[in-house]
C-alpha cells in the first residue's frame, strides 16, 4: 500500500454480472478489483474462453501472478494494459485447441 494508505479497507462486494468487460473475440476477462480498488497491489478477474479454444499460449510477465479455478490474480494497475491487451487478441484472434489422438493399431 502506499504510505498514505491505511492497512483497513473496506470490503468490495459484487455480485453476478458485475465487473468490467473486455471481449476478445473467442476469451473474455472480467476486472473485479484493480487499480483504485487494491491501491494497485494486486489484480482480480476472470477469464474465460470458448471451449476449445487454444488460449494466448506461453508468455510471461516480470511480476508475479497467482491463478485460481476460474479467476486471476495479477500485481494492481494490469488494468490500464486493458485496451492494449484487447487490440492484440484483435490483431491475434485465438485459435481452436489441438487435442492429439493416438491412432488405434
Amino acid at each position: 500500500m502506499s504510505p498514505t494508505s491505511s492497512l483497513a479497507r473496506k470490503a468490495l462486494i459484487l455480485t453476478p454480472g458485475q465487473g468490467r468487460p473486455y471481449s476478445m473475440g473467442r476469451m473474455r476477462a472480467v476486472f473485479m478489483a484493480d487499480n483504485a480498488e487494491t491501491d494497485s497491489h494486486y489484480s482480480i478477474s476472470e477469464w474465460w474462453l470458448e471451449p476449445n479454444t487454444k488460449g494466448p499460449g506461453v508468455h510471461a510477465h516480470p511480476e508475479d501472478h497467482v491463478f485460481y479455478v476460474i479467476s486471476l490474480n495479477v500485481p494492481g494497475g494490469f488494468e490500464l494494459s486493458m485496451p492494449h491487451i484487447v487490440q492484440w487478441f484483435a490483431a491475434n484472434p485465438l485459435g481452436d485447441a489441438c487435442i492429439s489422438r493416438i491412432a488405434e493399431q
